[in-house]
C-alpha cells in the first residue's frame, strides 16, 4: 500500500465534499427550524424538549427525545414511516449485549442505563415537519412528560 494510502481522497470524494459544503448552511437552517418546530410542539403538550437555551450553535444531526416505551414508539414510527435514529440504544453504544466485557457493571449508572431506554431520535433533514409533529400527537402517551 503506498505511503499516505488512507490519507488519499479522490476526485469524486472531493467535488461531493464540496457540493455538500454548498448546501451546508441550508441544511442546518432547515435542522434549526425543524428543532425550533418539534420544541413548539412538545412544549406546548407539557412534554420533554430540547431547551431553547441549547439552540445556539447546535447543527441538530438528530432531536433527542424520552419516551416511555422505546419499542412500543419505534415500532408505530415504523409503521407510520417517520424514520427515528437508534443512537444509544445502550450505554456503550453500540454494543448492546455482555456489557461486562467491558467492564460495565450495570447498575452502577442508573441515568446512562435509562437515557438508553428511553431516547430515540427525531429526524430534523425532513422535508416534512409537519407529518413527525403528527405522529407525535397520535403518540403523545408515549412521551415522557417534562
Amino acid at each position: 500500500m503506498p505511503r499516505n494510502y488512507l490519507k488519499g481522497l479522490s476526485a469524486v470524494q472531493g467535488r461531493e465534499g464540496l457540493r455538500a459544503l454548498d448546501r451546508l448552511d441550508r441544511l442546518l437552517a432547515r435542522r434549526r427550524k425543524n428543532a425550533e418546530i418539534y420544541t413548539d410542539f412538545l412544549e406546548g403538550k407539557g412534554k420533554n424538549h430540547v431547551a431553547r437555551g441549547l439552540f445556539t450553535n447546535h447543527s441538530f444531526l438528530k432531536y433527542p427525545l424520552l419516551v416511555v416505551d422505546r419499542p412500543t414508539f419505534q415500532a408505530a414510527a415504523e409503521k407510520a414511516r417517520v424514520p427515528l435514529g437508534d443512537w444509544f440504544c445502550s450505554p456503550l453504544h453500540p454494543i448492546e449485549t455482555n456489557l461486562e466485557r467491558w467492564r460495565f457493571q450495570t447498575g452502577n449508572f442508573p441515568v446512562a442505563e435509562r437515557l438508553a431506554r428511553s431516547v430515540v431520535n427525531l429526524p430534523t433533514d425532513t422535508l416534512a415537519p409537519d407529518k413527525v409533529v403528527s405522529f407525535l400527537n397520535n403518540h403523545l402517551a408515549l412521551i415522557e412528560p417534562i
